[in-house]
């Protein structure tokens, strides 16, 4: 009986077309703009205020985990990004202004535009110099 659940189990994750168990995506692949390669991509999350094209939430400092980015100011690179005509590019169509209660939602805030310099500038390009991201 066991074995059959598991054969069953198998059968249906192996079917679904999904791949179960896996990490979520780097933020530049949420992101999608026709014409656009990987590097543009990386580029425009970067100059709207990720601090890598990577994870925007945890950086590991001294094997410890630390938020980069709030909500709010993860919002406002999204916007940055959107303005840039940038589309998330998720099934789960993530929409971070439900309901408003982030500033950043606010009708009044005008959204970040891209800045070479912030990502030029950039931590990470401070300690990966020769990443294609970090070139002018």
């Amino acid at each position: 009986m066991r074995l059959v659940a598991i054969f069953l189990f198998s059968l249906v994750v192996g079917c679904s077309g999904r791949k179960p168990f896996q990490p979520p995506p780097d933020t530049y692949e949420r992101w999608v703009k026709p014409g656009e390669s990987f590097i543009d991509v990386k580029k425009a999350v970067m100059e709207c205020g990720y601090p890598n094209p990577y994870n925007a939430l945890l950086e590991s400092d001294n094997s410890r985990n630390r938020a980069i980015l709030g909500a709010n100011e993860i919002i406002l690179a999204d916007l940055c990004l959107i303005g840039s005509g940038y589309k998330y590019h998720r099934r789960d169509k993530y929409d971070f202004c439900v309901g408003d209660k982030w500033p950043a939602c606010s009708s009044s805030v005008q959204p970040p535009k891209r800045s070479v310099k912030l990502r030029l500038e950039s931590r990470f390009c401070r300690d990966f110099p020769a990443a294609d991201v970090c070139q002018p």
